[in-house]
C-alpha cells in the first residue's frame, strides 16, 4: 500500500479475484471508484466491457460513481499476452 492511500478507500476495492466475478475497482484521487452497471433498461451501462479501437488497439472499460457522478474510465493496451 502507497502512504498516501486511506484504508477506508482500499478496503473499499473489491477483493482480488481469479473465478470471473466480473468484478473491478481502482483509486481515483485516492477515492475508491468500483465498476457497477449504470441505469437500467435498453439505455443501461454494463459495469466492464471491452472490445477494438482502431485497427490495433483493445480497450477495458470501467462504468461506475466518482462521487456522486456516473463516470467511466477507459484503459487502452497495444496488445494482449
Amino acid at each position: 500500500m502507497f502512504p498516501a492511500c486511506k484504508k477506508e478507500a482500499v478496503d473499499a476495492l473489491p477483493k482480488a479475484t481469479q473465478s470471473g466475478a466480473n468484478t473491478a475497482g481502482c483509486l481515483v484521487n485516492g477515492n475508491a471508484f468500483v465498476a457497477q452497471k449504470l441505469g437500467s433498461g435498453p439505455g443501461s451501462v454494463e459495469a466492464i466491457s471491452g472490445g477494438f479501437s482502431y485497427d490495433s488497439l483493445y480497450y477495458i472499460r470501467f462504468a461506475g460513481k466518482h462521487g456522486s457522478q456516473e463516470a467511466t474510465i477507459r484503459l487502452f493496451l497495444r496488445s494482449v499476452r
